[in-house]
């Protein structure tokens, strides 16, 4: 499957009052403590020629193989969206009100998510029940975004192609491909 890629940057996205699926956030790490570099294998998993399609796979890597991930990019298939009921404060001074609806675009990792809201792209804490910090609950999740990790990986025999790992976590990432991403 191919998928056409939009990749959205603060100018060219700025144009647009609601953004579009599908969406690419380009050098994200989208996990807890996550980090690029040596990792390992757990279960089977299938590395593709291109980001975005699965037609061609490049190799297998088996379990227990250690390979380098190099960088990724998480594609939003269904972007989230989110019914802002009390007032946020938003970057640089920018205020989402009571009434207004923010898209998820990304996840970011420590509960941190990409929005974006009336032509400005931000990143924020999530503000939503049941994540928002301290209690202090300032949305409702109306739609869940539908996430896809595309991370660019080495061999130590200098291959390279593509993981597509998915998103199965209600909120924040949390992928069913079992990779050791720290020292294991």
């Amino acid at each position: 499957m191919s998928l056409a890629v939009l990749v959205a940057s603060a100018g060219a996205a700025a144009d647009r009052a609601e953004p579009r699926a599908p969406h690419v956030t380009r050098n994200v790490c989208p996990s807890e403590g996550c980090a690029y570099g040596t990792w390992i294998a757990r279960s089977r998993l299938t590395a593709y020629a291109a980001e975005g399609d699965t037609s061609k796979i490049a190799f297998p890597v088996r379990p227990g193989e250690r390979f380098t991930a190099l960088r990724g990019n998480v594609h939003a298939l269904k972007l989230g969206v989110i019914a802002v009921t009390a007032p946020v404060e938003g970057a640089a001074g920018h205020r989402l009100r009571p009434g207004d609806r923010a898209w998820v675009l990304s996840y970011r990792g420590e509960g941190r998510y990409d929005l974006w809201h009336a032509g400005r792209l931000m990143t924020l804490e999530a503000f939503w029940e049941p994540l928002a910090a301290n209690g202090r609950v300032a949305g409702v999740m109306r739609t869940r975004p539908q996430l896809m990790w595309w991370v660019l990986i080495k061999t130590k025999g200098g291959r390279q192609g593509w993981l597509r790992l998915r998103n199965v976590a209600e909120h924040g990432f949390e992928m069913t491909e079992d990779i050791c991403m720290r020292p294991c």
